[in-house]
């Protein structure tokens, strides 16, 4: 009867139907079992003063019950009783160092008190006594994500997942994923849980976000919208990312607006940083000046938007301005930060004239990093290239469609040709994304370790159209594709990855843009993105690249077109048709709209300005304080027809 009577009350209670669980223990009180189950009740109620009468009753009989101990510890963390709540658990590890739950919930106070060291520790102890609880991996992932140890929390949550879905695991795993800009891990775990994910809207968020970094624009509007759906509140990540994913599949600038609107309503720090950014990275200046001076009297120290008022100072060509800013920012910040201001002060200092203070600034960053890591994965992947190259004997039949892809060492005028390229109405644009790279890393999954041009010569053509069309389909993530669409996919490094495309797509035409070595040299070092820091670790990037583009010229002759773009900048129209001739592209349909387009390299803004040819030579500038006369660069000076770059 107890024992029945007993059960009704405890599933009450794990359904949280409380009071009626309550009432179900009143008749039988002077049995223990259903007195610490009142008293647990009363904790989760608020009752606390009849929660620790009743518990304090119980001590007194039984003063080293596990159960007492634990239930009033987790009844006085409710009240915010930390240090008696920590007592009462130690108590029960001095009585049982093996009680897990004690370990779990002396983790979870840690925590509380942001002592993450010591909340992790204590969750392993808890995990290392029961390992198989999924709900002390989930703590513990929990734990290592907000230690930034996302590469702990991924593998835990992992581990986690394979057993089961758990909702709040697949949740932060895809908070993990996005910390680790993990695109192809997040699409799995996505198609993994294809009906869950639906239902999750951090899930959907992130997934969103991460399409969105991949300039999947078509995909993450979909996850994003999604994800709007399933929020009862307004989230600033989701509504501004929507809004911004909408601009840029179709630039509309009632969307800025609603945007700017948007971060006002928010009011955050982050709302205002994100959106005065995106402004300024559009060239929408004034709206950006202006809604940062809605922002700075809110967070007048606040490091980032100090740093977005100097960079939008610069652009308006107010250097004093920018100049007073920069000086203000303390210098005791974090590389990351010293590096923005060492960026802005070259592009400050050269606006002057005052290259002697740029090329400090450009020594001064080269300090704060270091770059061997990013030569040697480029030689790596430079050496595979080759491969692919030179194992091609014959040119295959396959796709018909012909797409255009525009390379070149970065720096070297990809983006001027791409956005006059952009004002054709028959253009569709591919922006520097990794589709060509993601493709060519699932041809290796589907080649199961042959080589890949062995591969694709062992498949029958309507194979390889099928494939083909696999990769047309793919683009459909990125941008609204039309049938008639010409599609233009400029990524300079892209001759890492082409070999396959060109025998996947034998009419596709390469446009390789070529610049005097030594202007892209500077132009290299002044630019943060490329993180390339010295005049050595340029000069031995080029090489390897431009090693490779030689053996690719030679190979794929017929289908590449060499432009200079020191002669597009000053024979513009006699070099763009022949551009044009080349890539099959009519001019008969302009664009009309005067929308901006957006374009995410640092040379966009340039180029989109009138032609100039103040950047021909720019690096005469700087001789005197690098040393361009670096045998590689000579090399390829020689080799490309500027001489050996002496003036």
């Amino acid at each position: 009867m107890l024992k029945s009577e007993f059960q009704r009350a405890l599933n009450l209670f794990n359904n949280n139907e409380l009071n009626a669980a309550a009432a179900a223990c009143q008749p039988y009180l002077e049995q223990p079992m259903f007195k610490l189950l009142l008293a647990t009740i009363y904790g989760k109620l608020a009752r606390f003063n009849e929660a620790e009468v009743l518990f304090e009753n119980l001590l007194r009989q039984y003063p080293i019950n596990l159960d007492v101990l634990f239930n009033f510890a987790l009844v006085l963390k409710l009240q915010q009783r930390f240090t008696e709540a920590e007592q009462h658990l130690k108590s029960c590890l001095r009585l049982n160092v093996k009680y897990h739950p004690a370990h779990h919930a002396l983790g979870a106070l840690a925590e509380l008190n942001h002592d993450l060291i010591r909340a992790r520790a204590c969750y392993q102890h808890a995990l290392s006594v029961q390992p198989e609880n999924m709900d002390y991996v989930y703590s513990l992932a929990q734990c290592a994500f907000k230690q930034d140890d996302f590469a702990m929390a991924s593998q835990l949550l992992q581990s986690l997942l394979q057993r089961r879905y758990h909702a709040a695991a697949f949740s932060l795993f895809s908070a993990v994923l996005y910390k680790l800009k993990s695109t192809v891990a997040m699409r799995q775990l996505a198609e993994r849980y294809a009906k869950e994910i639906i239902t999750v809207p951090d899930a959907l968020k992130y997934a969103g976000l991460l399409e969105l970094d991949e300039k999947c624009f078509v995909s993450a509007l979909h996850l994003l919208q999604q994800a709007q759906q399933q929020l009862n509140e307004p989230c600033f990540e989701v509504d501004a990312n929507l809004l911004y994913c909408k601009y840029l599949l179709r630039p509309e600038k009632m969307l800025l607006q609603q945007l700017i609107e948007c971060s006002v309503s928010d009011g955050s720090t982050t709302a205002f940083y994100f959106v005065v950014n995106v402004l300024a990275t559009l060239g929408q200046l004034e709206q950006a000046k202006s809604l940062l001076q809605q922002a700075l009297p809110q967070y007048p120290n606040d490091t980032a938007l100090r740093l977005l008022q100097s960079r939008l100072f610069i652009q308006l060509k107010q250097p004093t301005e920018a100049l007073n800013v920069l000086s203000g920012i303390s210098q005791s910040q974090d590389n990351e930060t010293l590096l923005e201001i060492c960026y802005q002060k070259v592009q400050l200092f050269e606006n002057m004239g005052e290259y002697t203070l740029a090329a400090d600034q450009i020594k001064a960053a080269a300090k704060l990093v270091a770059t061997q890591r990013i030569v040697e994965n480029l030689q790596q992947d430079a050496s595979r290239a080759e491969k692919d190259i030179n194992s091609v004997a014959v040119k295959l039949n396959a796709h018909p469609k012909q797409l255009v892809f525009i390379i070149g060492f970065p720096r070297s005028g990809t983006t001027l040709l791409e956005s006059k390229l952009a004002q054709l109405d028959n253009v569709k644009i591919l922006e520097e994304t990794n589709a060509v790279k993601q493709f060519y890393l699932h041809l290796l999954q589907l080649s199961k370790g042959r080589e890949l041009v062995e591969y694709l010569s062992g498949l029958t053509e309507p194979q390889r159209i099928a494939l083909a069309n696999d990769y047309l389909t793919s683009l459909s993530k990125y941008t609204e594709l039309r049938d008639e669409h010409i599609i233009v996919d400029k990524m300079p490094l892209n001759a890492l990855y082409l070999t396959p495309m060109l025998l996947l797509f034998p009419q596709a035409k390469v446009v390789l843009m070529q610049r005097h070595p030594m202007d892209v040299c500077i132009s290299s070092l002044k630019q943060r993105m490329l993180n390339l820091f010295t005049v050595d670790a340029f000069a031995q990037s080029y090489d390897t690249y431009f090693s490779l583009l030689d053996i690719f010229l030679h190979k794929f002759n017929e289908n590449t077109l060499v432009i200079k773009y020191e002669q597009l900048v000053t024979d513009y129209f006699t070099v763009f048709n022949s551009v044009l001739q080349h890539c099959g592209v009519s001019t008969a349909k302009q664009q009309q709209s005067d929308t901006p387009t957006m374009f995410n390299t640092p040379s966009y803004h340039q180029v989109s300005q009138p032609l100039y040819t103040k950047a021909v030579n720019s690096y005469q500038h700087y001789q005197k304080m690098f040393d361009f006369q670096h045998p590689r660069l000579i090399k390829w000076c020689k080799a490309l027809g500027y001489g050996d770059g002496k003036r």
